[in-house]
């Protein structure tokens, strides 16, 4: 005769093993893309008014550190078949999707916004910050590494350097940064030399952002049907199987 009961037994378990991998797998993912982000915020903060893009990418590390943390201790809970390990993994996963869903809708919500930022504070930082000086090394890492990345240069175009402070002090039309790659452009006789990125920041740069901040955000929320399941798992295992409570850690 079928026993149904230790089939469910044996399913719930399953279940929860599988799941507990996939929430490490998914921890490890998002762990990956919050350090990317903070990669890139750590580089061009200074470029920006508000630290949204910085806070959205600790929470996705958060995210990350938590589901990967959680997963591990799902998959010792399952095995030691304690009732109070698999209820804290369960909590955890909760407290996981709050943030995760937190920190999609910031991303999203804000990625409309920072193309605006850049347009307002690029062109001034370009024409008065980035200079020869050691006070300027904030606002000429963070162009730098967005012309770049962007292969940009300028806020709207390379001719936004002429008469820029930098003009000034080195008498080069460019920074080395609007060369492009393999070009020694900073000394060109004209703006429009095929050794200089022709494209401005504020477009290409706000296009680059949007799409960072459209992936981590959608990664976000993408993921958190893996958590749903999770504690799916959890009440399957709670009900159908029966647990040790002497079996503690």
């Amino acid at each position: 005769m079928v026993d149904c009961k230790q089939i469910g037994s044996k399913f719930s378990v399953t279940f929860l093993y599988v799941t507990s991998i996939f929430v490490l797998l998914a921890g490890i993912a998002t762990l990956s893309v919050g350090i990317w982000l903070f990669t890139v915020s750590d580089n061009i903060s200074y470029l920006l008014d508000e630290v949204t893009l910085f806070v959205v990418a600790i929470m996705i590390i958060v995210v990350g550190t938590l589901s990967i943390l959680a997963g591990l201790f799902g998959f010792y809970g399952n095995s030691r078949k304690n009732k109070y390990i698999i209820i804290t993994y369960a909590i955890v996963v909760a407290f996981i999707i709050f943030v995760e869903f937190g920190a999609g809708v910031t991303a999203l919500v804000y990625q409309d916004k920072v193309r605006y930022e850049l347009e307002d504070n690029l062109e001034y930082m370009i024409r008065y910050e980035y200079t020869t000086s050691y006070r300027a090394t904030e606002a000429k890492s963070a162009i730098d590494y967005l012309q770049n990345e962007c292969k940009c240069c300028g806020a709207d175009g390379p001719i936004d350097w002429y008469q820029s402070a930098y003009y000034w002090d080195t008498g080069k039309r460019v920074p080395e940064s609007c060369c492009a790659q393999g070009n020694d452009c900073v000394d060109d006789s004209s703006y429009r030399s095929s050794g200089i990125y022709q494209e401005g920041c504020t477009l290409n740069g706000g296009d680059w952002m949007q799409e960072n901040l459209v992936v981590a955000g959608a990664t976000c929320l993408a993921i958190i049907p893996v958590h749903g399941i999770a504690i799916l798992a959890v009440v399957c295992f709670r009900w159908l199987v029966p647990t040790d409570l002497s079996r503690l850690l």
